[in-house]
């Protein structure tokens, strides 16, 4: 978008509508994403289901209001196909938020029990280590923290890679690997959505292995890590060695 094709208002309008959409979807990280359409100003996806997007195109200014033209897919429950509008940034903020209710509906649906489950374990995880933070939707830890979880990790990581019954093939220890190498690039919140997803599919492997993995002593050093003060943590997971 080019500053001095549009009249400053617009430019201003802009600006106020991306933060308010980027800011609703910071705070649905874990469900939708942010990509590049060469077509369009700003869009997102389900991250499930890339074929589900909400984009902002080019804004038309006349003197008494200023819109956008979005295009949306799916529009409704009723209707999966794609729809394009011409919308006021109210409008469009709202149109956004019922777009996000709706991908949250697709993201939980299951024909599937186990996926269920899964989204059941992953809940309860999520709400036991839930960061409340003002800023977790905005900020990384900071770097003394992100390098005691990353030690942390390494832990789980080797404990889950040592573990017989995971068999050679290992996609829960190759998720814990992931998790550990990304903990810079991702929010607060971000990280205990992604270590509750990884906990809920080993709980529904099995108990046992998951009190294996995640003991007592290492769920109180990851309570540590995430709520204790850095001066009062030291390298805590030296003691988990």
């Amino acid at each position: 978008m080019k500053k001095t094709e549009y009249p400053l208002v617009v430019l201003k309008e802009t600006k106020s509508l991306f933060k308010g959409l980027e800011r609703i979807a910071i705070s649905n990280s874990e469900l939708v994403e942010g990509y590049n359409n060469y077509s369009a100003y700003l869009s997102f996806r389900l991250k499930s289901e890339h074929n589900f997007y909400f984009s902002v195109y080019e804004p038309t200014y006349k003197p008494a209001f200023i819109t956008f033209r979005i295009k949306i897919k799916p529009i409704s429950e009723t209707d999966n196909t794609e729809s394009s509008y011409n919308h006021t940034y109210t409008d469009i903020i709202e149109k956004f938020e019922q777009w996000i209710d709706l991908m949250k509906e697709y993201d939980s649906f299951s024909f599937s029990d186990d996926e269920t489950i899964i989204k059941q374990y992953e809940e309860e995880f999520y709400t036991e280590w839930e960061i409340l933070d003002e800023d977790a939707d905005e900020k990384a830890f900071e770097p003394d923290r992100q390098i005691l979880l990353y030690n942390w990790l390494t832990l789980l990581e080797r404990d889950l890679k040592s573990n017989h019954s995971l068999g050679k093939e290992n996609p829960l220890a190759e998720e814990a690997a992931e998790l550990k190498d990304n903990i810079q690039n991702l929010t607060k919140r971000q990280f205990v959505i992604r270590f509750a997803k990884l906990m809920s599919k080993v709980k529904k492997t099995g108990l046992k292995l998951l009190s294996e993995i995640f003991d007592i002593a290492k769920k109180e050093a990851l309570k540590k890590l995430l709520y204790g003060g850095i001066e009062e943590i030291g390298d805590i997971t030296k003691h988990l060695l």
